[in-house]
């Protein structure tokens, strides 16, 4: 509260907030209500005036919706507006980027393990039944024959508003790469992290046991050719359109801190790099905000381009939004 007056006095009043709001219902639910009294006792009164008058105004609706002819409403369950966090997954028709090379792959995207990944994940799709050192075996010996890729540098979420039906986007996912801006300055690379689905359950989603988090490094298409060489015999309803390589972080743990109730994740270090695999971009449920675990005392050197490289242990926000908070609480 400290912020708001100081706020207030440097950039104008609040937006869509202004005593108006709360003078129109006094006239509805006070001035009216008191008027309609005899002046003794008026509280029980005006109580009495404001649901009798609420009954009046249901029951008048009720007859217009019945005279009209209209078949009984289906019972479906409703969700508030407010809690209505549906959203869907978004990319742009043309990709941001065509032909990255796959040198440049791993070395402006950070994709290290691009090549094993990708074959790994062919190699999991199209025969499911292999596992452990045949899996590998196999992903090993294939040949990809991939010399360039198309990069996507956004991946949005659009949500729609209950009254209006207006779409906006609700929320996104980057993986863009260093780049020079309009005045010649180099504008930091982003790549932000995200909710993995890795179960397949048909049951509500739950946060600890059927997603996980992962840093998405690269959301890209293969070339068609190469896509339908690669996925022979791979059903429509299977075949990915888009691909995201991901590098993960650790499992959630059972149960959040007992002091602040947040989640710890680490990153998943292997040797060369970090624990990395290529996923369906259907598998992205939305973006995460990760709050670095700082210590006694922070380190300075860290800066928010920066953040997700240097340190090693986080801390997951549940509270970041409406339909975060949801999902924890599944």
């Amino acid at each position: 509260m400290n912020h708001y007056v100081d706020g207030i006095r440097r950039t104008g009043t609040l937006d869509n907030f202004n005593t108006e709001y709360t003078e129109r219902l006094h006239i509805d639910l006070a001035k009216d209500a008191y008027a309609a009294t005899n002046k003794k006792d008026e509280l029980l009164q005006m109580t009495r005036w404001l649901e009798r008058k609420e009954k009046v105004t249901k029951y008048a609706s009720f007859n217009a919706w019945s005279q009209a002819g209209q078949h009984p409403p289906l019972r479906t369950h409703w969700i508030p507006p407010g809690l209505n966090t549906t959203r869907l997954q978004k990319l742009t028709k043309h990709p941001s980027v065509y032909r990255v090379s796959v040198e440049n792959v791993v070395q402006h995207y950070g994709a290290t393990f691009f090549k094993a990944a990708l074959a790994r994940y062919i190699v999991q799709l199209t025969k499911p039944h292999l596992s452990g050192p045949r899996l590998d075996d196999e992903a090993s010996g294939m040949f990809l024959g991939v010399s360039h890729i198309s990069a996507y540098h956004r991946v949005k979420y659009i949500g729609q508003d209950f009254f209006t039906q207006i779409s906006s986007t609700a929320d996104s996912i980057h993986a863009q790469p260093a780049r020079v801006g309009k005045h010649g300055k180099v504008v930091p690379a982003r790549f932000d992290t995200a909710l993995v689905r890795i179960s397949d359950s048909s049951q509500p989603l739950q946060l600890t046991s059927d997603t996980r988090i992962a840093r998405v490094r690269l959301v890209f298409t293969l070339p068609e050719q190469v896509a339908n060489s690669l996925l022979e015999g791979v059903s429509e309803e299977k075949r990915p359109c888009h691909l995201a390589y991901v590098e993960w972080f650790s499992p959630f743990p059972a149960n959040p801190d007992s002091n602040h109730r947040l989640y710890k994740v680490s990153h998943c270090e292997v040797e060369g790099g970090r624990l990395a695999s290529i996923v369906d971009v259907r598998r992205l449920i939305r973006s995460v905000h990760l709050f670095p675990r700082f210590g006694r005392i922070a380190d300075r050197t860290w800066k928010s381009s920066t953040v997700l490289d240097d340190c090693q242990n986080f801390f997951v926000n549940t509270d970041s939004d409406r339909h975060m908070y949801q999902l924890s609480r599944c």
